[in-house]
């Protein structure tokens, strides 16, 4: 999730400013004689300029990704980039760096590590997939910037004063103004604390129960004491199953907000996206959606679903309350959203994605290799649909045409849990 406001889209155009670039064909030019002369880093970055030229497109991201690693090594220190962040964070801000990234965070050391491995992985996965699918990206000029806060009061504050946007409804973002995400460790959210506060309620009833059956037992009341401790045993099973219950959905949650947020990030400095453009919400979030998995241990990806995104889509259909597709497709504004409000939309991006990657793949290279031209500055409601509708068709046709395959399949997943239910109860 990002704030893709009018404010922080016009942010994201002035901070980008303007390039005294050279013509895409004498950047090849000079990044094959770089290349020759063993001027990797130079040559690289010619690469990348010449990339803007859709016929050396293909050609200049292939020598580009081969020089990376090179031009990576013999670059010159590139903490330049995280600057701007150190004045507006203070103190307690560690800077970490991998093959990839530039981290800050204040957050424990272990839980930051972990976070870069996920950011790392996502990146491999993205180049893998968009390659599968055959959109020509380029690899990232310099290693991209992330913010982790260890506190979510901290992230909160950072993201209403410096990108004006209200993340209380986000667990994370991407910051187009910064071209950075900013996350934040998901074990602080108040609502977390909350749950964990009823608890320990519980913890507190167990103990008083097992004081009275202790009692109860000094008294010679053997058959009570029995009843209580039986009582404490159970609660304290239920207990510890809704603990793993919580850390479980935790721990899922916050490794998919990564991978979410690193797409976002990896998409709008590799040429898929741009920050002077405008995009519709279901490319960015649907694209950033599909790569959401509860690990990266295992598969992920475009061609792998993630069953909480699955979920939400299912109660979507099944309660009939399907955003309009229509209505989807020109959104590129999320102002004003709130959990509630935004939660269908993203499950409907996802869903659109996937399914237009399953059924309308080509259509769907063709039409994100298009965006990559898009022009700077804002798209009109029309332009969006028209887009639309040239590569997939008559939008009205294809909402009926999913609406039957997906409540198909929502009854079908269904059925299968209600049987797994009754199973379990007998």
């Amino acid at each position: 999730m990002g704030p893709t406001t009018k404010a922080s889209f016009w942010l994201a155009a002035l901070a980008f400013g303007l390039s005294a670039w050279a013509s895409p064909q004498k950047a090849f030019q000079n990044a094959r004689q770089a290349e020759e002369e063993g001027r990797h880093r130079e040559a690289f970055d010619w690469y990348l300029e010449a990339w803007a030229d859709p016929e050396l497109r293909h050609e200049s991201a292939r020598r580009a990704r081969s020089l990376e690693r090179i031009a990576r090594l013999s670059s010159i220190d590139d903490t330049s980039a995280i600057e701007p962040f150190v004045a507006k964070l203070g103190e307690g801000f560690k800077t970490y760096r991998s093959r990839s990234y530039l981290v800050l965070s204040d957050a424990t050391d272990d839980w930051t590590r972990s976070r870069i491995t996920l950011l790392e992985r996502a990146r491999e996965q993205y180049f893998r997939d968009i390659d599968r699918l055959g959109v020509p990206i380029h690899p990232h000029a310099h290693r991209l910037v992330c913010v982790f806060f260890g506190q979510h009061a901290d992230y909160l504050a950072f993201a209403q004063e410096h990108d004006g946007f209200d993340a209380a409804w986000t667990a994370g973002y991407y910051s187009l103004g910064h071209n950075a995400i900013i996350i934040h460790d998901d074990r602080t959210t108040p609502s977390l604390f909350r749950v964990m506060r009823e608890l320990a309620e519980y913890e507190e009833r167990i103990k008083e129960l097992t004081d009275q059956a202790n009692q109860a037992n000094r008294d010679g009341r053997y058959d009570q004491a029995r009843l209580l401790r039986d009582a404490a045993s159970d609660l304290n099973d239920n207990l510890v199953k809704e603990r793993q219950r919580i850390e479980k959905q935790v721990l899922r949650f916050g490794v998919a907000k990564v991978l979410h947020e690193a797409i976002h990030l990896l998409a709008f400095n590799t040429g898929l996206q741009d920050r002077r453009s405008s995009y519709p919400l279901w490319v960015s979030e649907g694209l950033a959606a599909s790569f959401e998995a509860e690990s990266t241990t295992s598969q992920f990806g475009f061609a792998f679903a993630f069953e909480p995104r699955e979920q939400q889509l299912d109660q979507l259909v099944l309660k009939d309350e399907l955003p309009s597709l229509e209505k989807l497709v020109v959104l590129d504004d999320n102002t004003g959203l709130q959990a509630y409000t935004a939660r269908p939309l993203y499950a409907m991006a996802y869903g659109l994605f996937r399914e237009l990657h399953r059924t309308q793949r080509d259509e769907l290279a063709a039409f994100l290799a298009e965006l990559a031209d898009l022009p700077a500055g804002e798209q009109t409601a029309e332009e969006h649909l028209e887009r639309f509708e040239r590569h997939f068709g008559d939008v009205a046709t294809l909402e009926r045409r999913i609406e039957r395959r997906w409540l198909s399949a929502a009854r079908e997943r269904q059925a299968a849990a209600e049987q797994v239910q009754q199973a379990a109860q007998r």
